[in-house]
């Protein structure tokens, strides 16, 4: 399954998330600070879980930034609430950021 995030610059903080081809919507709520114009992506993760999970994230960047740059993109993306949630339960996690020229 692919899922890609892409921010929706309507919205404070919602993502549109294309899955396959269905591209659902999901923002905080009203109290998190976003403006709730869908499900909150730790409704889709909050619940009981088994088994081993795999999270696989890669952040492509264009633009001249530095390898320190980039360092601290991939150290933030690992302080993503759901990636947070994602490895509260058994997960196999992997981020990784590329350079777009």
């Amino acid at each position: 399954m692919s899922v890609e995030l892409k921010r929706d610059k309507t919205h404070e903080l919602a993502q549109a998330v294309a899955i396959n081809r269905h591209s659902p919507i999901t923002d905080a709520s009203l109290k998190e600070g976003g403006d709730d114009a869908g499900p909150s992506p730790h409704d889709d993760v909050s619940g009981e879980r088994s088994g081993i999970y795999k999270l696989a994230v890669t952040l492509q960047i264009r633009g001249a930034l530095s390898d320190a740059q980039l360092q601290e993109l991939e150290a933030g993306a690992s302080k993503c609430p759901v990636h947070k949630l994602m490895v509260t339960v058994p997960t196999e996690t992997d981020t990784q950021v590329q350079r777009l020229s």
